[in-house]
């Protein structure tokens, strides 16, 4: 475990998340990086029946570690969440055990539909899982899994006090973007984080997601959520769009990328 890289980019990417920008992408990453893990989630669940499932629309879901889920492997989630015996215990107690192998019997587990659907296909046999925020209705998930070793305790209490660092900046950062919405203010460039602020020149240079996510040293996935996240808070429709309004609105930071 990397503690001291976790601890410092940790810190940073708490400011931005407190800052409303969404640095969820690369915090997973750096999670996956510095705890060693095969896959990393955040997710967040609505409460339906006596456990928290996804409803009619899927819960925001960010992955590190696999492929996007496709329909069919979302719609086995939504089917067989309930059945997962973690995921209940997660759901329904006010402070959890953080590792899945403290509440469930893993050989047992292993049996199961939703072990052999949903987890085993991604290496997912140890979990770690830490309450981001939990409201009546509402759980904030964010899990790691491992396929070949379980997480210590060592490891463990350093996640929880990681988690609860992420938990706050996140609930900052909402809280702060409900004021701005009060203000009526216009999301323009001047909302992208600083790593936004850098894919956003860099299309303005007429890059590639490919050539971006060379030069900044990222996937090329983590580059597309970037992107997305650069279009949601400006309004930009598409990337000439971003790419003007990044010329026009911040002209004095045109040549970032001659830092990077």
């Amino acid at each position: 475990m990397d503690g001291r890289r976790l601890t410092r980019r940790g810190s940073a990417l708490c400011h931005e998340l407190a800052e409303g920008h969404d640095a969820l992408p690369e915090v997973l990453e750096l999670l996956a990086d510095c705890i060693g893990t095969d896959l990393v989630s955040c997710a967040t669940f609505e409460a339906g029946s006596t456990l928290f499932v996804p409803g009619a629309e899927h819960p925001l879901l960010v992955l590190h570690g696999c492929a996007p889920l496709t329909e069919t492997m979302l719609a086995t989630w939504d089917r067989l969440l309930p059945s997962h015996p973690y995921a209940a215990h997660l759901a329904s107690t006010p402070t959890p055990a953080p590792r899945l192998t403290d509440v469930v019997d893993l050989p047992a587990l292993e049996g199961s539909a939703v072990f052999e659907l949903c987890l085993r296909p991604h290496g997912a046999r140890y979990q770690c899982g830490l309450t981001l925020d939990r409201a009546p209705g509402r759980l904030v998930l964010l899990s790691l899994w491992r396929n070949d070793r379980d997480f210590d305790d060592p490891t463990v209490e350093t996640l929880q006090l990681f988690a609860r660092a992420v938990g706050a900046a996140l609930q900052v950062g909402a809280s702060l973007g409900a004021l701005r919405q009060l203000s009526g203010g216009v999301p323009g460039a001047e909302v992208l984080s600083p790593r936004q602020q850098q894919v956003a020149s860099m299309v303005a240079l007429g890059l590639t997601n490919e050539q971006i996510a060379r030069r900044l040293g990222l996937t090329t996935r983590t580059v597309r959520k970037h992107l997305e996240d650069a279009f949601a808070r400006t309004g930009a429709r598409s990337r000439t769009e971003l790419a003007v309004r990044w010329r026009q609105e911040v002209p004095s930071r045109a040549d970032l990328t001659a830092s990077v």
